[in-house]
């Protein structure tokens, strides 16, 4: 449940950094500094940003209310949506502005060198990190640098061509589309909310037609084995136990729906 609740926050995870860095790259396109784009922009975006995780959160909150044996296996799922947006709330608001004022660089802008006490902080921090895990799993490690070395290899011979070529070519005409479609439905806005409206009652009648019913835990169903531990005093023969076993398991034949 952990696992699938971080993939599923994978990908919100990092949607209000780029709502953050977006803002704050367009101000800086229109002649402003970092510093005054940083602030500028986050302070223009922190309310919608905040109301949208908010949403998400108040989506997933009842979860951590659901009582029984159920709620127990499925109460880690929102405790750790909420957990991890909080986090990238925080650093979308407070970290993020930070490191835009001081990295943030134009298309075709060179980067300023670093300098060497950075450098020096940088190789520190990486010693620390990397040295315990060389240590202790010398196999996470490995894989680490061969995943790393292999997304650096695609990015730079496939993925990079690939999206500089759609940003030229299809992002354009998907953007006309778009303008064409979003421009029709501005002027028949009495068609396009009565389509939605179909469409949603659709979806409710179809959710009923199809739905048979689930039950996540049911609780009629009888388990499908048993396990019955025999312990006799610490001496007792073997003759002795294996004659309680076999009444045991004569009793156990007894019993209606038994399947050996």
């Amino acid at each position: 449940v952990v696992l699938f609740s971080l993939i599923l926050a994978l990908g919100m995870l990092v949607d209000n950094a780029i709502v953050v860095v977006e803002n704050t790259y367009r101000y800086v396109e229109e002649g402003w500094d970092r510093a005054t784009a940083a602030r500028k922009a986050t302070g223009e975006v922190a309310v919608p940003v905040i109301a949208a995780t908010a949403t998400t959160l108040a989506a997933f909150g009842p979860m951590l209310f659901w009582p029984g044996i159920v709620g127990e296996f499925m109460g880690y799922l929102p405790l750790t949506l909420i957990v991890t947006l909080s986090s990238s709330l925080f650093v979308a608001l407070v970290i993020v502005p930070v490191l835009c004022a001081r990295y943030l660089r134009l298309e075709g802008e060179q980067a300023a060198p670093m300098p060497r006490r950075g450098k020096i902080v940088l190789l520190v921090v990486s010693a620390l990190v990397i040295l315990p895990m060389a240590s202790s799993n010398p196999l996470t490690l490995g894989l680490l640098a061969a995943t790393g070395l292999i997304l650096y290899i695609l990015h730079h011979f496939a993925l990079g061509p690939v999206a500089a070529r759609f940003q030229r070519q299809m992002l354009p005409w998907i953007t006309d589309r778009y303008e064409v479609i979003l421009e029709w439905a501005l002027h028949h806005r009495l068609t396009t909310l009565g389509a939605n409206f179909a469409i949603l009652v659709l979806t409710i009648m179809a959710f009923g037609h199809f739905n048979h019913g689930i039950e996540f835990f049911p609780e009629d169903i009888p388990p499908r084995q048993a396990w019955v531990d025999v312990e006799t005093p610490v001496g007792t023969r073997v003759e002795y136990t294996d004659q309680i076993v076999r009444e045991l398991e004569e009793q156990t034949l007894g019993i209606e729906g038994y399947d050996d």
